[in-house]
């Protein structure tokens, strides 16, 4: 179910995230200057076979590493699933966590949703209920709908203390996040 949400929305972020210039040679020219979405664009490509370029996951993990290191979010999500599912590099979980948490600590739903389930499973990073009642809750808030049913799930498993600890967590990084995110736009860089 993750794996299939993460399709839908990297081919909504492929589609959103694509510059025109994306189908000539500027795309490895900017790419190569340093241009993090140019980067993200490049290795789409290689990943999946197009705008001329052939299907090359080492060359398009490589690309993907560059822009996500460069604080590009697609990128950074990308990192993560990929990490996740193991497909074009070694299957790492604690990688994956790390690059998913990255992306939800700029609010973006689906990776609060993902760090949640690690936490839940203990797949990545150690099992804590608590830590994935706070993640489910932060999803929900940032737009994820399908995170609320799991929210309250693990509230009822909460006592009266971890379930405070935990309302408190989420606020603060609730705030936290919103304080970053009107930095950024502020700064003029809303597009990463």
């Amino acid at each position: 179910m993750r794996l299939s949400k993460f399709l839908m929305s990297s081919v909504l972020v492929a589609m959103l995230t694509t510059p025109a210039w994306a189908e000539d040679n500027t795309v490895r020219k900017m790419a190569e200057m340093g241009n993090h979405q140019a980067q993200f664009t490049l290795a789409e490509q290689y990943f999946h076979g197009r705008d001329g370029q052939p299907r090359n996951h080492q060359e398009a993990f490589s690309w993907y590493q560059k822009a996500a290191n460069g604080g590009y979010m697609p990128a950074q999500f990308t990192m993560g699933t990929l990490y996740d599912t193991g497909e074009g590099v070694k299957r790492d979980l604690a990688q994956a966590f790390k690059w998913y948490k990255t992306v939800a600590n700029q609010g973006e739903g689906a990776a609060a949703y993902n760090v949640a389930v690690m936490y839940e499973s203990g797949e990545g990073v150690a099992k804590d209920p608590q830590q994935a009642y706070v993640w489910y809750s932060i999803a929900g808030i940032m737009g994820y709908k399908d995170a609320s049913p799991f929210a309250n799930a693990l509230a009822s498993t909460l006592d009266a203390t971890q379930l405070e600890q935990a309302d408190n967590t989420v606020i603060s990084t609730v705030n936290s996040i919103n304080a970053r995110m009107r930095e950024r736009v502020s700064n003029g860089s809303v597009a990463q």
